[in-house]
């Protein structure tokens, strides 16, 4: 996270931001991926792979990622604001590139990713928040929003994520819902979908569910679903 953006000083002038400028070159990135892999191209553009990642770099070493994910955290808030007065509010957040950034991680391994080198940098680097949604959990806390964490995450790294929740500075919550072991469905979506599920069967009214995958969203369950943008990894 950018140190400069942990302050709400940076709030005013992105809430006048116009949304299509705000999220352009996440667009673009995610565009110049498609046109480089898109099999229904009969003459693709010579689209080289190092290029793609060093627009991802740029996009986020520039802090328009930030700002991007700023905006759709500042909707949400603006909506929690709205309706955090109903009946058991609930908000759920996934946690990677949602409520932590791992950016390092991604970086060191140009984009790759593996469990075991990813539960070695879990255990050796301090856990940094993305910022922007620090500050929408605590807006959700403050108007007694119920928080549950979803996430893909396989359940041998509960302790371990309870540590990296704590240091990025989330404090409590209501549950930690993460995949088994074994999971080995071909999408995410369906153990999040369940998670969802069996917390509106638990009582709670889920107002607002956010996330960086449409893996995260899709489903259901929720009054509305926020998607931060990711160019750097798809999780199906």
């Amino acid at each position: 996270s950018d140190p400069s953006a942990r302050t709400r000083g940076m709030r005013a002038p992105l809430t006048m931001r116009p949304r299509r400028s705000i999220s352009r070159r996440c667009v673009v990135v995610a565009f110049l991926i498609a046109l480089a892999f898109s099999p229904a191209l009969a003459n693709p553009p010579q689209m080289n792979l190092s290029t793609l990642k060093q627009a991802c770099v740029t996009y986020h070493d520039s802090g328009e990622y930030l700002v991007d994910v700023a905006a759709i955290d500042h909707e949400a808030e603006a909506w929690i604001e709205k309706t955090s007065a109903t009946e058991r509010a609930a908000l759920v957040l996934d946690i990677d590139e949602t409520a932590i950034t791992n950016w390092d991680y991604y970086k060191k391994l140009s984009f790759g990713f593996d469990y075991p080198s990813f539960h070695t940098f879990c255990l050796e680097t301090r856990a940094q928040a993305l910022e922007p949604t620090r500050l929408l959990y605590e807006h959700a806390r403050n108007r007694n929003v119920t928080v549950f964490f979803v996430t893909g995450r396989r359940e041998t790294m509960h302790a371990i994520t309870i540590d990296d929740l704590h240091e990025a500075g989330y404090p409590a919550w209501n549950d930690l819902m993460m995949a088994p072991a074994g999971y080995h469905e071909r999408s995410i979506s369906t153990f999040k979908t369940a998670c969802r599920k069996r917390i509106t069967e638990m009582g709670y009214h889920i107002i607002a569910n956010v996330g960086d995958q449409e893996s995260d969203l899709a489903g259901g369950y929720a009054d509305k679903a926020f998607k931060l943008p990711n160019p750097f990894y798809l999780v199906p």
